[in-house]
């Protein structure tokens, strides 16, 4: 081989070299407690107000020129609480970039609407056809229903041609719909490398993000808060808690049980002092100097209990992609 026959051959294997790093190059980025926004739960109106609310703030407290990231783990959820956040966010003056740990659905959709779309190397990306149905009248030729499905349907057509519009030449409607008629199930490389991601990213979190929320569940007579860490690169609930109505206020199942708190009728039953009104109709009142006993007389703590653990295993990312998505 001539010298140059070998520096061409050097060169072009630098070149392919090159090309394969570029393609699934890694950005790193810090998040902090002023430039993130997290969904963690399905689309719906709560949500969808809740983020809407923090991306005001966000943005009004921001410096200017500095984008917002909204870091995503959602299985979707409805259609329009979706339409109406890809909306509000469009409407920011600074750029919305998507972080995709797993966007499903409506999660898919908002990537492909708003800024640069990162996803980590392990994110997962979910399209599939849409789901729904309509209430109308029907019969004597062209019907509400007919305008109604029209209307859906104009809209799932414009999401397909952003999306493909998006993947800058890589797609187009046809293979995107056909990758997606039986549900299309992407990696991180393999997002960007069919065009539905820019770049695999790698995130952490500064200390502003250190530390727990919770999420409180009102039950009736009893509440369960699960905690969850500040940082969303961390998914599942770190911890879970309860507290109960008793006849000496609300109380902390800890502490209930530590101070032989009881349950069931008798207990609180047995703690009722028979009294009159002003008018001599008999009234009960609580007596709170005697034991502690649970206000609801059918709560026990299996109830409690069975009831944490189901909190829990909402919350726990590791069974999102095992629930039904909903678009």
């Amino acid at each position: 081989m001539t010298k140059i026959g070998a520096i061409m051959k050097s060169l072009i294997a630098f070149l392919i070299l090159s090309m394969s790093a570029s393609v699934f190059s890694k950005e790193t980025i810090t998040l902090t407690s002023d430039n993130t926004l997290v969904l963690d739960e399905s689309f719906r109106a709560r949500s969808v107000t809740k983020l809407q609310q923090e991306a005001a703030k966000m943005d009004a407290n921001l410096k200017s020129g500095y984008p917002i990231y909204l870091v995503m783990y959602t299985p979707g959820g409805s259609i329009q609480a979706g339409l109406e956040l890809i909306d509000f966010l469009s409407g920011i003056n600074r750029p919305v970039h998507t972080i995709t740990m797993f966007s499903a659905s409506m999660g898919f959709q908002t990537v492909q609407h708003l800024g640069k779309r990162f996803i980590t190397r392990y994110g997962v990306l979910m399209s599939h056809k849409a789901r729904g149905g309509f209430r109308g009248e029907f019969g004597g030729g062209i019907s509400q229903l007919d305008s109604r499905y029209g209307m859906w349907l104009r809209r799932i057509n414009m999401m397909d041609e952003e999306t493909v519009k998006r993947t800058n030449g890589k797609q187009t409607i046809k293979s995107y719909r056909e990758s997606y008629a039986p549900e299309l199930w992407l990696n991180g490389e393999e997002a960007v490398k069919e065009g539905y991601a820019d770049d695999v990213a790698i995130i952490s979190c500064d200390l502003s993000l250190k530390g727990t929320k919770g999420r409180d569940f009102d039950l009736g007579f009893f509440k369960v808060k699960v905690l969850m860490s500040k940082c969303p690169a961390i998914t599942a609930p770190v911890g879970i808690t309860a507290s109960i109505l008793t006849n000496q206020g609300e109380m902390d199942l800890n502490e209930f049980l530590l101070k032989n708190g009881k349950f069931g009728k008798e207990c609180f039953e047995n703690n009722v002092e028979p009294q009159k009104d002003f008018y001599g109709n008999p009234i009960q009142t609580i007596v709170k100097e005697t034991e502690i006993c649970a206000r609801d007389k059918e709560l026990t703590l299996d109830k409690i209990r069975k009831a944490m653990d189901e909190k829990e295993s909402f919350l726990n990312r590791d069974l999102r992609n095992h629930i039904e998505y909903s678009y």
